[in-house]
């Protein structure tokens, strides 16, 4: 099976271990990372285990890695793409309005309805860019998707030096549909989400450093987004802010289910009870982001699925309770847990000589 990008590069920046745990302690962290993303999608859904739209593109996010996808690659995105398409079509719902409109200008473009040179170029790949006006439409800060089905990629990342290939993979993928903002939120998320799943730390301090692998201006703005978090858990009534992005804000809001939690389920249960950010002291400011407000009461699966991904990589899999696990399913094929630990277990298989 080939590696991915990670492996070719040349100096990575050092990473914080020079091997990895032992292999069955890897495997349930990296696990806990997918069903913890997978029970947060689907208690958003509340529809008795079955996961929804987040985890059906991260399954097949999941399928490429174990056939050692490089992302790096457009033709590797062009099958990655073909997949989520070919699952839009069969019926796929609850796709974020972002990823919905390049769905569809492709389909477009495939039809041959629009020229090629009328799609927006986001993501440095032409043909993968949005739809001439969607930016203003979605907006800079797009969705919050991208985060919530990170952690199927950062399995294929975990060996030592893999931070800086981690975060080109992660801002290739999610330019194929949304803003560099989301980009930056993305990043972050799946670098801490590899810690966790190497160490099991995961709080403020430990998403906190992942931040010298982003790039300088991500890097100044998370910063002040974890600084305005830790305000938050230190006084309550310092409220956090709904006018940085739908994706900076699901984050925020993950970082504090996970403080608040002491396990994949308590975490969850504290996403699951999260309120978008209001303004009630400051009419203006009320004004200004009542937009955004409207658009994150829609968010509370994908803040669940971002939360559950970094506590699952914490607790691991063996601390999710497994009448829980049992109550899984979804796309494509009716999918179970023991399906996705088969593909889990099929990615780490490139570790072998990287544990202790």
């Amino acid at each position: 099976m080939e590696m991915p990008i990670a492996a070719s590069l040349s100096a990575p920046k050092a990473s914080g271990a020079s091997h990895l745990p032992a292999r069955e302690v890897l495997l349930d962290r990296a696990l806990g990372a997918i069903l913890g993303g997978v029970l947060g999608d689907a208690l958003g859904q509340d529809d008795g285990g079955r996961w929804g739209a987040n985890t059906s593109m991260a399954i097949s996010l999941l399928q490429s890695m174990v056939e050692g996808s490089d992302l790096s690659t457009e033709d590797e995105r062009r099958k990655l793409v073909s997949r989520w398409i070919g699952w839009y079509r069969r019926g796929g719902q609850g796709v974020d309005a972002s990823t919905l409109a390049v769905f569809n200008g492709l389909a477009r473009l495939a039809s041959g309805r629009i020229p090629s040179s009328s799609l927006r170029d986001l993501s440095g790949k032409p043909w993968f860019g949005a739809m001439p006006g969607m930016s203003e439409f979605i907006g800079p800060s797009g969705s919050s998707g991208p985060v919530a089905r990170v952690a199927p990629l950062v399995l294929a990342y975990l060996e030592p030096g893999a931070e800086p290939a981690l975060v080109e993979a992660v801002t290739e993928l999610t330019g194929l549909a949304h803003a560099r903002s989301v980009g930056k939120a993305a990043s972050l998320w799946a670098l801490a989400v590899r810690h966790a799943i190497i160490t099991g730390e995961a709080d403020t301090a430990a998403v906190r450093a992942q931040l010298e692998y982003l790039p300088e201006d991500g890097q100044h703005a998370w910063e002040e987004y974890i600084d305005e978090t830790e305000q938050h858990l230190r006084d309550r009534s310092i409220p956090l802010r709904s006018d940085i992005g739908r994706a900076h804000v699901a984050v925020q809001h993950a970082l504090v289910s996970l403080s608040r939690g002491f396990d994949v389920q308590s975490t969850l249960q504290a996403a699951a009870n999260w309120q978008p950010p209001s303004h009630a002291h400051n009419p203006a400011a009320t004004a200004r982001t009542h937009p955004a407000a409207i658009a994150l009461r829609s968010d509370k699966a994908s803040v669940a699925a971002i939360a559950g991904q970094l506590a699952g990589a914490k607790y691991g899999a063996s601390s999710i309770p497994t009448e829980q696990i049992a109550e899984l399913h979804g796309f494509p094929n009716d999918m179970r847990a023991d399906d996705l630990k088969r593909l889990v277990d099929d990615v780490l298989e490139r570790y072998d000589r990287w544990y202790q």
